[in-house]
């Protein structure tokens, strides 16, 4: 069968999503590798799956100062790219070559927003397919606000959310990885550097996995056919208590549980994910760590509590969710690739 190679550099909640695909993928018999940080070596390993350790720790890098500056400017939007940018100039050459040497002798590459931009120039060096599998939506623009990050008008359908993505959202990624980008086609891979048009038509052409449920973000209508939304991936692993992931799988969790979520979103795409949550009725509106009171989680948990539409709204969103099999339908998708 095929090697799949997981570009999973990230934090727990980058990891773990991976090693569910993983697993699934592994039980159709081919043979699956997950680059993370080498504190989740054991765990990766124990699920039957090939660990490649980063020289980059993501969680120790979150926790230095950079790393806080990031999460405590995460109200920010500006200030976060700044500091990303900073972060980048720093590791981000390391990063990238991790990737390089952990794609080596992959049938399948699977990479994500933190890492498209320069992985989709390694598959095209070694020939072989590309999928990208976000766990947030893709960086490409859409009318529909309820998919695309920071629209302007995020319940509605609209021209205004297309062109703020177009001219924002879609060039965020290329902002941030240029030179990232760039270094890595000319030093690594011996490939002449792109424009972000260039990249940015290569980077469509892939087909892209959303890891997320279409009950809780809904797929655009005008995003092209190899874009798909498949569901959560979550990893069940019953056999002991693991302690929780970060925000999304905390919040997936929730979901499915048919319970209504409380969000403090710090930074990221995290208060997109509380936008969801109060527009689909199944919590209070987020609460910015910046802007939390004890008052206002008081009152959120009093609401999450006591209002029984919003209990209703949860309990009929769980059902939806855990009538989904995110993980079965991205299997079937990346194998088509093969």
């Amino acid at each position: 069968m095929s090697v799949i190679t997981f570009i999973a550099s990230g934090t727990r909640g980058d990891v773990q999503p991976a090693v569910a695909v993983g697993k699934a993928l592994r039980q159709h018999g081919h043979t699956v590798r997950v680059l993370a940080g080498a504190n989740f070596a054991d765990w990766i390993q124990q699920h039957g799956l090939i660990p490649l350790p980063t020289q980059i720790d993501m969680q120790a890098m979150m926790a230095s100062e950079g790393g806080r500056d990031w999460v405590e400017k995460g109200h920010n939007p500006v200030l976060q790219l700044r500091i990303m940018g900073r972060l980048l100039a720093k590791h981000g050459m390391q990063i990238a070559s991790d990737a390089w040497d952990a794609c080596q002798g992959s049938d399948l590459i699977v990479s994500s927003f933190t890492s498209d931009v320069y992985a989709v120039g390694m598959a095209q060096k070694l020939g072989v397919p590309h999928v990208s599998a976000p766990l947030q939506p893709t960086l490409f623009t859409t009318r529909d606000g309820r998919t695309l990050l920071n629209a302007p008008l995020p319940n509605r359908s609209s021209w205004i959310n297309y062109w703020f993505g177009k001219f924002f959202i879609e060039t965020a990624a290329w902002s941030l990885y240029r030179d990232i980008a760039n270094r890595v086609r000319k030093e690594m891979l011996g490939m002449p550097a792109q424009t972000r048009a260039e990249n940015r038509e290569d980077r469509r052409k892939m087909t892209i996995i959303h890891g997320y449920s279409p009950s809780v973000v809904p797929h655009p209508a005008d995003w092209p056919d190899n874009f798909h939304t498949a569901g959560y991936w979550l990893l069940d692993e019953n056999e002991q208590w693991q302690p929780p992931g970060e925000l999304l799988d905390f919040l997936a969790a929730g979901l499915r549980a048919g319970v209504p979520s409380i969000l403090v979103p710090h930074f990221a795409d995290q208060p997109f994910w509380g936008q969801r949550v109060a527009a689909l009725g199944v919590g209070s509106k987020a609460i910015m760590r910046h802007k939390l009171t004890a008052h206002k989680l008081a009152a959120a948990i009093d609401a999450g509590v006591s209002n029984q539409t919003m209990r209703q709204k949860a309990t009929q969103l769980g059902q939806k969710i855990r009538a989904e099999d995110g993980i079965a339908r991205a299997v079937t998708l990346i194998e088509e690739e093969l």
